[in-house]
């Protein structure tokens, strides 16, 4: 019973740890370099429900 107990607590730890590294740094995009772009942005809000959304 002890080492059921002991390996319940051990996979509850297990499944709480997660490391995780995202390289988000990809350095300059390849593309022409532009005062203005032209950017469209979608959003899909469910009905009922009010959103406040806003871009810099």
């Amino acid at each position: 019973m002890k080492n059921t107990i002991y390996l319940c607590v051990l996979a509850f730890l297990i499944a709480g740890c997660n490391y995780t590294v995202y390289d988000m740094n990809k350095g300059l995009l390849k593309i022409s370099k532009k005062e203005v772009y032209v950017v469209k942005y979608t959003t899909e809000i469910p009905a009922g429900t009010t959103a406040e959304i806003s871009y810099r």
